[in-house]
């Protein structure tokens, strides 16, 4: 999904794949977000009802792990944990942010496993941030923290990126 807006938060293809969801794996970024940049639209609506029908909305904080091989564990970890509470076995992953780069680390390894991914400007070049090696001026402090959970000492030792290769 692309909502980068609350006029493409309405296109239909992505209200389609909300209202055909069998659950929703929300992943990243500050979660009160989505009802401040989403509130009034139609895609926030479904999410809305999705709840109402007795949907499940689940989330896991590991923000700070940037996607690395621990975090994918404890996703995986997780994704078990809610299959034996009956959860849908295909999930939908929201990807905001820096959640972008372990919600599309997830999917790559467990594709079987995803329906879709509802991306709000997700993180996928990590050389531009959190590195501040493109257009912006990245984090200095979460290019540290980046680099110690991955051990890196530079960011161009960093070419197993499996984003680079999606």
């Amino acid at each position: 999904m692309d909502c980068r807006n609350k006029a493409k938060a309405d296109d239909p293809k992505n209200i389609e794949l909300v209202k055909n969801a069998k659950g929703i794996f929300f992943g990243g970024g500050d979660q009160d977000l989505i009802a401040t940049a989403y509130g009034g639209t139609q895609l926030y609506k479904e999410f809305i009802a999705l709840l109402e029908r007795g949907f499940h909305i689940v989330y896991m904080d590991v923000a700070e792990m940037y996607g690395n091989e621990a975090s994918i564990n404890l996703w995986d970890q997780f994704y078990d944990y809610m299959q034996q509470l009956g959860m849908s076995k295909k999930v939908v992953l929201e990807a905001m942010s820096r959640g972008g780069i372990y919600a599309y680390n997830w999917a790559i390894r467990n594709p079987t496993k995803v329906a879709a991914i509802y991306a709000d400007a997700p993180v996928l070049d990590i050389k531009s941030w959190p590195g501040g090696m493109g257009k912006g001026p990245g984090s200095k402090e979460d290019w540290t923290i980046f680099k110690n959970d991955f051990n890196l000492t530079e960011a161009h030792c960093f070419i197993s990126n499996s984003l680079c290769y999606a």
